[in-house]
């Protein structure tokens, strides 16, 4: 990488020495009576070529965003200057980065939230795979599905807006069919759940619910697998993980 960046130091300043543009105006006091345009361009080229070795100087430190930050620079504040005009050809025009970067950030933003309210649903998944587990368990054992429990914790994760994790909190899982199933949440969570049993015997089911709202619209995501009992007396649950506005 440092090879590359010393040859296009090289590179990039031969280009500008032999813009043939623009020649490089004579410096203050080579020519008698020099009009005040020529040294004001003489001034611009200096100060472009400074601009230009330490962005440079950064590349090759392996500071890339005040490589490209100076080479913006030189192009919006000295774009008629040599080494202005060079870095113009090299990013392709000022303009026409700003566009990219902010098309860019466009797509990246969305897509990155999206990343991260997808790995906050394993919560959901897992516990929801626990609760199913449990009542499997139970039913093994009392040949019934626990009670039917109330939605808890009973207050969202979204206050004022904003979901954040509610706190574990052990009164929220004393109900009866929560002391059946042995579950709890026992750590920070974003989601609230369920338990819903119905009947006895063959036909018997449950549902074993989770319920979110990660970005606070009022849409609620919900996650749920069904068991019930055959013929034969075994609890299935083929149907699997269902899932609904799983992102939300």
């Amino acid at each position: 990488m440092r090879h590359t960046a010393r040859w296009l130091l090289v590179a990039l300043t031969a280009v500008a020495c032999d813009d043939p543009a623009k020649p490089m105006a004579p410096a203050p006091g080579t020519q008698a009576g020099a009009p005040v345009s020529a040294v004001a361009a003489t001034d611009d080229a200096e100060a472009a070529r400074a601009l230009f070795d330490e962005s440079v100087r950064r590349h090759l430190a392996g500071d890339e965003v005040a490589w490209k930050d100076g080479l913006l620079e030189l192009a919006a504040r000295y774009p008629d200057t040599p080494h202005g005009r060079a870095a113009r050809r090299r990013i392709g025009g000022a303009g026409e980065w700003v566009v990219a970067t902010g098309v860019m950030a466009a797509v990246a933003v969305p897509a990155f939230m999206k990343y991260i309210r997808r790995s906050k649903t394993a919560e959901a998944t897992m516990n929801v795979r626990k609760m199913f587990d449990g009542a499997v368990a139970f039913y093994a054992e009392h040949q019934r599905f626990p009670q039917t429990t109330p939605l808890s914790p009973g207050q969202p994760a979204c206050q004022g807006g904003e979901s954040t994790k509610m706190p574990p909190n052990p009164d929220a899982w004393t109900a009866p069919g929560w002391q059946e199933l042995n579950f709890s949440v026992d750590d920070p969570h974003y989601y609230r759940y369920e338990f819903v049993s119905e009947g006895s015997g063959p036909g018997a089911q449950f549902t074993a619910r989770a319920i979110g709202d990660l970005n606070c619209d009022g849409v609620l995501a919900t996650f749920e697998r069904v068991g019930r009992v055959d013929e034969q007396g075994n609890v299935t649950g083929g149907a699997g993980l269902f899932m609904a506005n799983e992102l939300e």
